[in-house]
């Protein structure tokens, strides 16, 4: 009798033990799923040097134009990266490298958007030619 009810009582705390374990990882799944469909925005607001973790995946990323600024200002890619500014004002704007000939948008008019592909690793400054003081930077690095 002692054994028998011994026997259920392990059955009964391994079954709680596999009840959790399952019901855990079901959670990390779902915060894996529901981390990738977060916005693919990076707010780089850090000084270098940059830490590897921080460092996005080739993937294509999105600067919104907001309150007459680039959202996010400055943004750290890996090559391979499509960057689309998205114009979500009622102005017309543009996005210009500073160094000549690297891309150069037009106007970008409202719910307008430009985009270009990053394929070699630098700092690349760029500006709305229209507004002087919406300034950007595109960091395109290379993880060591």
């Amino acid at each position: 009798m002692k054994k028998t009810l011994l026997i259920i009582i392990i059955i009964l705390l391994v079954g709680i033990g596999i009840y959790y374990l399952v019901g855990t990882i079901s959670k990390y799944k779902l915060n894996q799923e529901n981390s990738k469909s977060e916005s693919p925005l990076i707010n780089m607001k850090t000084s270098f040097p940059v830490e590897k973790d921080s460092i996005k995946k080739p993937t294509d990323m999105i600067i919104r134009i907001n309150d007459s600024s680039f959202i996010p200002s400055i943004l750290t890619i890996r090559p391979g990266t499509k960057v689309t500014w998205v114009n979500n004002e009622s102005v017309t704007h543009t996005v210009i490298s500073d160094a000549p000939g690297l891309f150069e948008s037009g106007n970008i008019l409202p719910r307008q958007s430009y985009s270009t592909t990053f394929l070699e690793s630098g700092t690349i400054l760029y500006h709305c030619s229209l507004h002087p003081n919406m300034k950007g930077r595109v960091i395109v690095v290379v993880e060591k």
